[in-house]
């Protein structure tokens, strides 16, 4: 317990709290992908925003130009949904060296892509309010599935990222760019802990995903997701849950109780953070009643190490500084009988499951097909070179040592 922590500050680096970018509220002002691509003065658009490109021609040229940045981006928000560019940039893009910062005076990549009707650009209202210039800009998935399609086609994405990028969930999701941007700084913290090897958002934190023999045994999760998945080396899945109104707690808590009860922790080692994040500077709302009641709900004693262990909270000045910058409580939580614990309690690591190589879970569609044509035909093709486009992906996921394995295939 409060052992140093091992995570130095990534760059860019920036203060999720900052006042100047939620001075006016708690989401940012929009500029969809659906209203720019059916824009039909794009010159007086482009001049206005120097880095939309004025023709859909240019703007596919550029994508075409840089497809590996473009398949990181839109993989990256599979799994992070509203992201900033430099958080993006910081390493919650990590598929691909050098993803391209934001620059507003001449067309790039994201105006490209937000030409194409495929994400929409967020600015802080600030911006428009007091006009002056915030350096945080926010994307996130774009709302029109055909579009998206579209762009996928062009570029050859693999087929399982085609089909969840254009099955209409990005359409239907709320963006909450405040909420995100603290998760996404916890998730960075994370990707930088040598602790972790590899970290996930909310769009990859779905309860089905995290354990669906236990969703089964339960009978329904309806659409409960941990906002940020991190898992340690020691097994620990750390789901974190970041929560800054206490509206709609209990219907959570009893949510997770209920997925820990029957997810024993040597399955998949899960344990469940409640984040408490302020609200403004240093006030939080109260969690007190919410969390005294879910310590009394049936589940809390069953499972060894109990759901009662498994479960607990922390506050966000207890993770970090006034700056932003994690201290030496960064993973402590206090669990529903009060004790402190830490996610990298090496005590866990006795009722986890082995955690894999990053590249097992990367190189899922090669081991897919050796596993088919083996069973098919009795070939061991496992050493034999395979398509890129098969490999699977690790879309999403920031890991720690990635390896691409290409040399060690014939």
């Amino acid at each position: 317990m409060g052992q140093e922590t091992q995570v130095t500050p990534w760059e860019p680096f920036f203060d999720p709290l900052d006042d100047a970018l939620w001075a006016r509220g708690s989401d940012v002002d929009w500029l969809k992908g659906t209203w720019v691509h059916a824009y039909t003065h794009p010159a007086s658009l482009h001049e206005r925003h120097p880095f939309i490109p004025v023709t859909i021609k240019q703007a596919e040229h550029l994508v075409r130009r840089y497809p590996e940045q473009v398949l990181a981006i839109l993989g990256s928000l599979l799994s992070w949904r509203v992201c900033t560019v430099d958080q993006l940039v910081a390493g919650l893009a990590a598929d691909v060296d050098g993803i391209e910062p934001f620059h507003r005076d001449a067309p790039t990549v994201w105006g490209a892509l937000l030409r194409l009707g495929v994400i929409d650009v967020g600015f802080s209202r600030t911006e428009f309010l007091e006009g002056r210039r915030i350096n945080q800009v926010w994307v996130a998935m774009g709302s029109e599935v055909m579009l998206t399609r579209r762009i996928t086609n062009i570029l050859g994405v693999p087929a399982w990222m085609r089909d969840v990028l254009t099955d209409g969930k990005f359409g239907q999701m709320r963006t909450h760019a405040r909420h995100n941007t603290l998760t996404n700084h916890v998730a960075l913290t994370a990707a930088h802990d040598s602790r972790f090897r590899f970290v996930g958002g909310d769009g990859w934190g779905g309860f089905r995903g995290i354990d669906p023999q236990a969703v089964a045994e339960i009978g329904s999760a309806g659409r409960q997701s941990a906002d940020m998945i991190g898992f340690t080396r020691d097994g620990v899945t750390m789901a974190l849950e970041l929560q800054i109104h206490a509206t709609g707690v209990g219907k959570k808590l009893a949510a997770w109780s209920k997925l820990l009860a029957y997810s024993p922790m040597r399955r998949r080692g899960i344990l469940c953070v409640w984040l408490q994040a302020p609200v403004s500077a240093g006030i939080y709302e109260r969690f007190d009643k919410a969390f005294d009641e879910a310590s009394r709900f049936a589940e809390m004693p069953m499972g060894d190490p109990s759901v009662f262990s498994r479960m607990g909270y922390a506050r966000w000045d207890e993770w970090y500084d006034g700056h932003a910058c994690p201290t030496p409580q960064w993973g402590e939580y206090v669990d529903m009988y009060g004790t402190r614990r830490s996610v990298f309690d090496p005590a866990w690591q006795a009722t986890c499951p082995t955690v894999s190589d990053v590249d097992v879970i990367q190189d899922w569609g090669w081991r897919l097909m050796d596993e088919r044509i083996k069973a098919a035909w009795g070939w061991d093709v496992s050493r034999w070179a395979k398509p890129d486009a098969l490999r699977g992906g690790f879309y999403g996921f920031v890991g720690h040592d990635i390896t691409t394995r290409k040399e060690e295939r014939p």
